[in-house]
């Protein structure tokens, strides 16, 4: 080998020391992952029966299911049910995807069922003002609050929930799955109870 091969060789390993070396004192952290958000069910959550309410926070008959579910879960059959509310804002609804979005705020905090509560008590005052005073009433940090209403991962919650309707062809609201049975719109107390009763039984087959 020549000497001018020589120092091609020699300067070509000190560029890749180098190089190394410059890698191995970069300043760049590799991004920290953001805790999931989570959002618990309604009742036992392990419970054997599952429940799914797709819902839309401005929507009545949606409120007057969540008030039935609720009973029957937490009174009716206590230990026995875990309910899961998925987030379906519908279009129409101008006040729908905020709301859906400060429950999620609120979830990061751990009261997404406390500000679920009270949206659905105050449907016809619904806007940030609402989701303020909410925030203040069930204790959370609110300027935090604010700050997480605005979080990309509040949106993909929504966008997980919808995109799970639109595969199980879920196109209104409320949509309740409870075990294997769905059921289309509102429905009594009566109903939805003799349905969980029903669901139950199979299970304990």
């Amino acid at each position: 080998m020549s000497r001018h091969s020589r120092m091609l060789t020699s300067l070509k390993y000190v560029l890749l020391i180098c190089l190394l070396a410059a890698s191995a004192c970069s300043t760049k952290k590799p991004q920290e992952e953001l805790p999931p958000i989570v959002i618990p069910p309604r009742g036992n959550a392990q419970a054997s029966l599952i429940i799914h309410q797709f819902s839309d926070f401005q929507c009545a008959p949606c409120g007057a299911a969540a008030y039935r579910l609720k009973g029957l879960v937490e009174t009716s059959y206590p230990g026995k049910v875990r309910l899961y509310y998925r987030q379906l804002p519908l279009a129409q609804h101008v006040w729908a995807r905020s709301a859906a979005r400060a429950t999620v705020a609120a979830a990061i905090q751990g009261k997404f069922w406390q500000m679920h509560d009270g949206i659905f008590s105050n449907q016809k005052s619904l806007g940030p003002r609402l989701y303020q005073k909410l925030a203040y009433d069930i204790g959370l940090d609110v300027i935090q609050f604010e700050k997480d209403m605005k979080n990309s991962r509040a949106e993909a919650i929504i966008a997980h929930d919808t995109a799970e309707a639109r595969k199980l062809g879920v196109t209104s609201t409320p949509t309740v799955y409870i075990g294997s049975i769905k059921l289309v719109g509102l429905k009594s107390k009566k109903e939805y109870a003799k349905v969980i009763a029903e669901e139950l039984a199979k299970l304990n087959r």
